[in-house]
């Protein structure tokens, strides 16, 4: 059996495996670089070290550390709060406040699952007070949680930008995420065009609900309820979260600096800042998302060295069929490569 046949073979065992069983795929893949790497291909430790994507380890650190910090500090939550409170009885703007929030959460770091399991609770609530489409609600809701996840500080935006980058291509930071942010933005338009009139009485609060200032939805899991507020007090914890968010976007942006060690420096300071949660702001760090991402780009270096990347993409031009042979193509280049194929000699 060939390495390269081999490689595809673990590699198509470790999904069925981390899919039928609880277990963390890139465990599996730091074992499969391991065994494949040693004993199919004769590679030493340092060679299979080399897959390993310590830029990307740094950021998502850095990253999913500092949102940690702005959560336990309550700096999210104040976002989320300001961010309904804009609404205040005009229904037409719930669905883009919900949108422009989840664009803003997932651009600060929160996952995209974890920004819409936020949200959409508390857009379903106002779906049902305001008689608007709970179908729109969602899909402003995921637009924009997507329309952020591009940012230099968001982990989906980090890891592209990573891959891009070591691959030798020339891309701005800023064109990727404001492309991501035009496209997801065009779309919540279009839906919000498409289902904003379903219904006579679509944007017209339910007589059986009040609407005073005080009440407000709040966040978090679970069920959404309206409870009576009053409006909250920024801590100076937050607000120095909040200068140092805009500081790691233009440290990122306009400075070009390593966005993993930026936030890593943010939210240690933050962190010494605020003694009381000092210790919990290490456990909100994305351990599982760290391990996957990491496991997976190691093995991805062991198939580099086996040539299986070239050799798969070499097979699929063989197939005969154009379009089968762009699924397979897109399926090849899909892999979070660390560098562009070796040219054959």
């Amino acid at each position: 059996m060939s390495p390269q046949l081999l490689s595809i073979l673990v590699l198509a065992g470790m999904f069925v495996v981390a899919t039928m069983l609880p277990i963390n795929i890139g465990i599996l893949a730091f074992v499969a670089s391991f065994v494949v790497g040693t004993f199919a291909l004769g590679l030493d430790e340092k060679e299979i070290f080399e897959g390993f994507p310590v830029s990307l380890f740094i950021t998502v650190v850095g990253v999913t550390y500092l949102f940690s910090v702005a959560k336990l500090n309550g700096t999210i939550d104040l976002l989320v709060d300001q961010g309904i409170r804009l609404v205040r009885g005009r229904a037409i703007l719930v669905p883009w406040v919900l949108f422009a929030v989840a664009a803003v959460l997932t651009a600060l770091g929160t996952f995209t699952p974890a920004a819409v399991a936020l949200l959409v609770p508390i857009g379903m609530n106002f779906a049902f007070k305001y008689r608007i489409s709970p179908l729109m609600i969602g899909m402003m809701v995921i637009c924009g949680a997507h329309a952020g996840a591009f940012s230099p500080m968001a982990v989906s935006g980090a890891l592209v930008f990573g891959i891009v980058a070591d691959s030798g291509l020339a891309v701005s930071q800023a064109v990727l995420f404001f492309a991501s942010l035009a496209f997801n933005a065009l779309l919540g338009a279009i839906t919000y065009l498409l289902l904003r009139n379903r219904g006579e009485e679509s944007f017209v609060e339910r007589p059986e609900t009040t609407d005073t200032d005080d009440d407000l939805p709040t966040g978090g899991g679970g069920v959404a309820t309206l409870v009576r507020t009053r409006p909250q007090v920024i801590t100076w914890q937050q607000r120095a979260t909040l200068v140092a968010l805009v500081g790691l976007v233009v440290g990122a942006l306009a400075f070009h600096l390593q966005i993993g060690f930026l936030a890593l420096a943010a939210g240690a300071v933050l962190a010494l800042l605020d003694r009381e949660n000092l210790g919990k702001a290490i456990d909100g760090i994305s351990w599982p998302t760290i391990l996957l991402v990491a496991g997976m780009v190691t093995y991805v270096g062991v198939l580099e060295h086996a040539g299986t990347i070239e050799w798969v993409s070499e097979g699929a031009v063989h197939l005969g069929a154009p379009l089968l042979v762009a699924l397979v193509l897109c399926l090849a280049s899909a892999s979070p490569r660390r560098s562009p194929p070796r040219p054959r000699s």
